[in-house]
C-alpha cells in the first residue's frame, strides 16, 4: 500500500486506490460502480455516491442495519435509486446527530437532542505518532466524533461504519469542518486494508456491543491493521463498575444479545487481547456510566455536571489509589503491537 500524502492527494482518493478485498485482502479492480475481488470475482463491493461500501452478505452482522445498508447501496450502484441523497447544507449541526447523539454520546446526551449549536468534539485520548506518515482508523465512527477529533489533533483519520446513512453524513459534516479525514462503510471484523497500513486504532462504543467471539475478531483485525509499534485504544466497559453492575443485575446477569453490551472483567479485557498484541494495559475512561467526557460538560444541565464533576475526582483519586481501577465502569484498553 502506497504511504499516503494528504497535503496533495485528497483522503477519499487514496482509500478508493488502496483498499483490498476485507475477506481474502488481495486487490480490487473497479467495474462500473463496483470494487470486485480479483480472486473471487463474486465478491462484489458497491459504491455509493462515492462511499465504498465493504460489506458481506455471507456473514452474521453484528448490527441489523449492516444488511440494509448493503441492500441500499446495492440499489443505488445498480441505478435502482434515483436520488434518495439528503444534504442538509452546512449551517447547524447535522440532523443526523441530532437524532443519534444519546446512542452515540451515552445516557447523560438525552437532553441535547435538537438542542445542540455545535458539535460535541471531545479531545481523542490519542497522542499523534512522531512519524512522517501517521494515520488513525476509527472503528464504529457512525457519525464522526472521534475521526473529527484525531484529525484536529492533526492525525489524518478514516472511520468506518456498517450505517451507510452515517457514514453519508459524516461526509457532510467533514465538509462542514473541513478536516483531513475520510469515511467508509464496513465491519471492523473484517478491514479492507493489507498488514500495517496505520499507525493507530482507536475505536469508542462499539466493540463492546459485540459477543465476545467477534470483540476477538475485532481486536484481530486492528492488530493486523498496525504497523510495528502501532498502537490500538478501545473503550469497552468493566463489569464491576457502579453503572455497569447495576444494568447487569437488571439483565439478571445475562451475557446478553443482539447489540446489548458485553460486560467484562479487568482480567477478561485482558485475555482478549493476549496474543494479538505484545504490549497490554488498561487505563481509565470514566466512572457513573459509560461516554462520559470532561470535555462535553459545557453542553449539560447542573445534574449531568455533576456526574462528569464526580467521575473526574474520582479520576483523580484513582492515580492516588490505583485499585479504584476495578471499580470503573469505563476502561481503555491499550495494545502496542511489538513485532
Amino acid at each position: 500500500m502506497t504511504s499516503p500524502n494528504f497535503a496533495t492527494e485528497p483522503l477519499d482518493v487514496w482509500l478508493l486506490e488502496n483498499c483490498v478485498c476485507p475477506v481474502d485482502h488481495c486487490e480490487l479492480v473497479r467495474e462500473g460502480n463496483y470494487l470486485v475481488s480479483t480472486r473471487n470475482p463474486l465478491r462484489r463491493y458497491p459504491i455509493a455516491y462515492g462511499i465504498p461500501v465493504f460489506l458481506r452478505d455471507d456473514d452474521e452482522s453484528t448490527a441489523w442495519w449492516a444488511l440494509e445498508s448493503l441492500k441500499r447501496a446495492g440499489n443505488i450502484a445498480d441505478g435502482k435509486v434515483d436520488s434518495d441523497y439528503y444534504d442538509p447544507g452546512v449551517d447547524g449541526v447535522h440532523p443526523h446527530v441530532h437524532g443519534v447523539i444519546e446512542s452515540t454520546g451515552g445516557h447523560l446526551y438525552e437532553e441535547l437532542k435538537g438542542r445542540m449549536v455545535e458539535y460535541p468534539i471531545p479531545q481523542i485520548r490519542v497522542d499523534r505518532p512522531a512519524v512522517p506518515s501517521p494515520l488513525l482508523l476509527d472503528g464504529g465512527c457512525n457519525w464522526g466524533r472521534w475521526t473529527f477529533s484525531a484529525a484536529r489533533k492533526g492525525i489524518p483519520a478514516i472511520g468506518v461504519d456498517p450505517s451507510l446513512g452515517a457514514v453519508i453524513a459524516a461526509r457532510q459534516i467533514r465538509r462542514q469542518l473541513n478536516l483531513p479525514c475520510s469515511f467508509f462503510v464496513g465491519d471492523v471484523r473484517f478491514l479492507p486494508f493489507r498488514e500495517g497500513t496505520f499507525t493507530n486504532v482507536f475505536s469508542y462504543s462499539v466493540v463492546q456491543h459485540f459477543s465476545k467471539e467477534n470483540a476477538r475478531l475485532a481486536f484481530g483485525e486492528f492488530s493486523r491493521i498496525l504497523q510495528n509499534r502501532g498502537e490500538c485504544f478501545v473503550q469497552m466497559p468493566n463489569a464491576l463498575g457502579i453503572r455497569c453492575l447495576y444494568h447487569l443485575a437488571r439483565r439478571r446477569f445475562h451475557e446478553g444479545r443482539n447489540f446489548d453490551v458485553r460486560y467484562y472483567t479487568l482480567p477478561e479485557l485482558k485475555r482478549l487481547l493476549s496474543g494479538l498484541f505484545q504490549v497490554v494495559e488498561l487505563s481509565l475512561d470514566a466512572y457513573l456510566g459509560l461516554g462520559i467526557q470532561p470535555d462535553d460538560r459545557k453542553y449539560m444541565s447542573w445534574r449531568n455536571r455533576l456526574v462528569i464533576d464526580v467521575s473526574e475526582k474520582l479520576r483523580v483519586l484513582q492515580h492516588l489509589i490505583p485499585p479504584l481501577l476495578y471499580f470503573a465502569d469505563s476502561i481503555y484498553v491499550y495494545g502496542r503491537k511489538n513485532v
